[in-house]
């Protein structure tokens, strides 16, 4: 298998938070918020956890991903998530930028940091959040 050491990096332990959020709150369409977890592990794999929530409806059910694991190659531009093999939920591979930091799929580009707390904690803390404001708004309705 190739391999250029000069790109070839040791991701093991990097942590990334990516969060966005997209739409006009006055459109019909509303808001959309995107956030997504990445801890590259070892032997080259990366937990990826995805959200895409709305104020008003809350957690899209086929747009929610936590904590799978998948494989990666680094490029030197990219560092390719292979999400397209292992996933129901993504039909392309998705892309880390290297320079810019943007986790890029076919369908949304999420700008991230590097991290030094756990992002899967946090992600989930949101995910947590939101599904107990959905669950009382749909209360609140009966």
């Amino acid at each position: 298998m190739f391999c250029n050491t000069a790109i070839a990096k040791d991701l093991n332990g990097t942590k990334l938070y990516c969060y966005k959020q997209e739409g006009d709150p006055s459109s019909q369409l509303g808001v959309s918020w995107l956030d997504a977890a990445l801890v590259f592990i070892e032997n080259n794999k990366v937990k990826l956890s995805y959200m895409n929530s709305d104020p008003k409806l809350g957690i899209m059910p086929h747009d929610l991903m936590i904590e799978q694991i998948f494989n990666y190659e680094v490029s030197e531009n990219n560092i390719i998530i292979k999400t397209s093999v292992t996933s129901k939920f993504f039909n392309t591979d998705t892309k880390l930028n290297r320079k810019n930091l943007s986790l890029n799929a076919n369908y949304f580009s999420i700008p991230c940091e590097i991290v030094d707390y756990d992002p899967s904690e946090k992600f989930f803390k949101k995910y947590e959040k939101i599904k107990s404001l959905m669950e009382e708004k749909n209360e609140n309705k009966i």
